[in-house]
This record gives C-alpha cells, structure tokens and sequence, in this order.
C-alpha cells in the first residue's frame, strides 16, 4: 500500500512540474558577474538554473585561498516588476540565519565572554526554571537542550520586547532530557543564543548588534540580522510560493528518501513535529516575510537577511584559519567546530538522522557521491545553503528567491553547483 502511494505521488509530482513549465510565464534569463580562471562550470551551472527557470532571482559566491573566485548573480530582484538582481543585492536565507548566530557565538566563546561548558544558568539564572537548571551552553548550541518550543506561542510584539522573550524563554519547559538527545530548535534557537550573548557580552548586545559591531562592519560583510531600514530598498522579494507549488513541494519531500518521514510528522497532529510548528505559525509566514516589519526584526534562526559574497566571505574567514587581515577566530576554536559534535541520530523534530558540530551540521552525507567530509555549514528552506572546508580553503554560498522543497543541502541548484565547484577544484590540483 506504502509502495503504491509513493508510485502515485511520484507520477502526480511529474504531471505537476510538466504543467507547471507549460504554465508559467518565463522571462528573459539574466547572469552577471564573475568567476576566475578554471570555475567556469560553476558559471555554466550557475546559467543553467536560469536558462532552464530553475531559478528567477539569485546569487552563488565562492572564496577560495583567501581570494573571491566566484561572484555570479542572475534573474529578478522582484520577479514581477522585472527589477533586475544586483551585485548588492540581498535576501532573507532563513534558517542558514541560524550558521551565522552559531559563529557569533563562536566569537563570544574566543573573547572568553562565553564558555560551552559552562551552564547556561551561569549568564541567565532565569533560566534555571522546570528542570533546565544543568543545561549547557554546548547542549543549547547543539539543538540538544531539549525545548524547541517555548512557553506559549511567539508573536512578532514579543519578539519586539527583549526582556518579554527572555522571561518566556526562561519559563519554557523541557520535552526531553538535556543531552540524551537533539531535535532541530527551529525558531527557539536563535532567540536563545540572543540572550545568552546578551547576559554575557560586557556590551549586553542583542545578537544582531553584536554581529554587526564585532563581524559585519570590521570585515565587510554583507549581511543584516535584523535589517536597518536604510538598506530595504536592496532586498530582493521572496516569490511566495503558490498553493499549487506547495502541494508540488508536498509531494517532492513524500517522495524524497531524505525528508518523507518529515513530511508525514508535519501533518500529524500528534506529533512532536507538528506541535513545534503550531507553536511559531503566527510569526513563520511567508507573505508576511517580505514585509518591512518582518525583514527589521531580529529573529537570528530565520530571517538573516544579506549577499552570497557577505556569506561566502564570512565562512572564508573560517576557512582561512580565522583570518582574513585581521583575525576573527583563533584556531583553537575553529577546531572546536571538527572535534566537538554529537552523536550521528534521528532527529525528534525533522526526522532525519544529523549531527551537530556546535551549531553547522557537517556535511558528509549532504551530497552523499562527493563524500563532503570535513565540511561544515548550514543550509536553509527552499535551497539556501553555505559552508566552509579548511582542508581545501574553501567557503561557499548560494541564496535564492525561487524557494524549493528542500532545506537540508539536496535542493538540485545547489548540489550542481557544488559540484561544479569541487569538480574545479580538483581540476586545478592536478594542474599545478
């Protein structure tokens, strides 16, 4: 009967897309940009996906070595007005948001503000409510410490109200014992590790204040948690999918072997799944994201707003042993990033066998045939995804308005531009 379905679904899936390629009105593609000398596949992919409609606005960004490589962008800022896409050009990357918030922490921990170890009862001791007293900063990192959602029901005033959040945050009751298990903190996440850089940073800044201080404006990177309404007029406008491409995307993930059992949890009531996603449905809307409203607050696990080159150079830092002119990150605590995860199991919320490396999921089984191991990143909905890999000295990012089924690094835009971008590099090694 499973088996049935799944053929049914999969037939159902291919009359829809042969449908919606008749039915939909293509226009003119667009790619500008560059890519340095032996990364024209990249390129070629890169046009692809916007010769095919594949993609209708976005941006990939490579660094490698320290030197930008790759800085592509095609397609429409807003689809329907036909504004074309920029160099400067910026979009929401939803939950890649949460590899940024994952860093920034990371950079507490160097300057000693933080420790992971440490309790987070130790900088919050609100915290200490309904048996969360031992929880760790290294367990909250790592989707571990077992409270994906929160007290009651977020809404965008309390997301307005730092100290509101907080005492909510606080009084949120475990779902499962710290550390015997993770589940993917959705939205709960970021706001966590808000307040904890705020309870430990000498500065008591908000996430979003501390990245741009100490990250974004010392190194020049393009990219916003919370964004100043000074720089809307760049964002590109998320192209909300339809009814009519939900149910496409339904049916892509029933019959996807990497996200059907997420899928079925979404619509069962009962499940752990389910209640988590009820529980953010008033603030995790997408019409509601290309408002201003929406883009200025800071909601550091789903709406970073920024370029792929802002990105890619973040985790080129990385990549480059934590310096890029001046130094960000020491080497000790990028190595942190390789030899502190959890263990490799199902996760209780997306359904999927992961692992965290405080906060990036490597990405060893992301694109199972290039065997990615020692690569660290975070992807988001609908295709958005970025990583680094010190061994090659390499960071990558690819965003996109066209949002896809996929989440977790196998939307196909980006597996052929990874790819592309490993089949360059090799090719490169065994020229020099």
């Amino acid at each position: 009967m499973i088996v049935a379905c799944l053929i049914s679904a999969l037939v159902t899936t291919v009359v829809i897309i042969l449908l919606s390629n008749i039915v939909t009105k293509k226009k003119p593609p667009r790619v500008d940009g560059h890519v340095d000398s032996g990364f024209e596949e990249v390129f070629r992919e890169f046009r692809r996906c916007h010769e095919q409609n594949l993609d209708v606005g976005s941006a990939v960004a490579v660094y490698y070595k320290g030197k930008k490589v790759v800085d592509l962008w095609g397609g429409y800022a807003d689809y329907e007005a036909e504004e074309p896409w920029q160099q400067n050009t910026m979009t929401m990357v939803f939950s890649a948001t949460k590899g940024v918030a994952a860093l920034c922490v990371a950079v507490a921990v160097d300057r000693g503000y933080l420790d992971y170890d440490q309790k987070v009862s130790h900088y919050w001791p609100d915290f200490a409510q309904n048996g969360k007293e031992n929880i760790t900063v290294r367990q909250v990192v790592c989707h571990e410490a077992g409270i994906p959602m929160t007290a009651e029901p977020l809404t965008f005033s309390m997301l307005e109200d730092q100290h509101a959040l907080g005492e909510t945050l606080a009084s949120s009751k475990l779902l499962w014992e710290p550390g015997t298990k993770h589940g993917y903190h959705s939205v709960a996440y970021g706001l966590l590790l808000s307040q904890l850089i705020q309870r430990s940073d000498p500065k008591h800044r908000t996430i979003g204040e501390f990245f741009r201080e100490e990250i974004s404006k010392p190194y020049g990177i393009d990219f916003h948690i919370g964004l100043p309404k000074k720089e809307h007029y760049r964002v590109a406008r998320i192209l909300v999918p339809s009814p009519f491409t939900l149910t496409l995307h339904l049916l892509q993930m029933l019959t996807s072997s990497r996200s059907y059992k997420f899928a079925m949890a979404m619509f069962n009531p009962r499940t752990l799944t389910s209640k988590v996603l009820r529980s953010t449905n008033h603030i995790v809307s997408l019409p509601k994201m290309n408002s201003l409203k929406f883009r200025s607050l800071e909601i550091p696990s789903l709406n970073g707003i920024g370029t792929a080159s802002g990105l890619a150079k973040l985790y080129g830092i990385v990549a480059n042993s934590g310096t890029l002119g001046k130094t960000l990150l020491s080497e000790d605590t990028i190595e942190l990033f390789t030899s502190k995860c959890t263990p490799v199991r199902m996760d209780q919320i997306i359904m999927l066998q992961t692992q965290w490396c405080l906060g990036l999921h490597p990405h060893f089984d992301t694109i199972p045939q290039l065997n990615l191991k020692g690569v660290y990143g975070h992807n988001g909905y609908g295709g958005q995804g970025t990583f680094f890999d010190k061994a090659n000295n390499l960071s990558f990012a690819y965003v996109t308005t066209k949002l896809s089924a996929y989440g977790m690094g196998e939307d196909p835009r980006y597996v052929a531009m990874v790819t592309a971008i490993y089949s360059s590099i090799e090719k490169l090694k065994m020229n020099d």
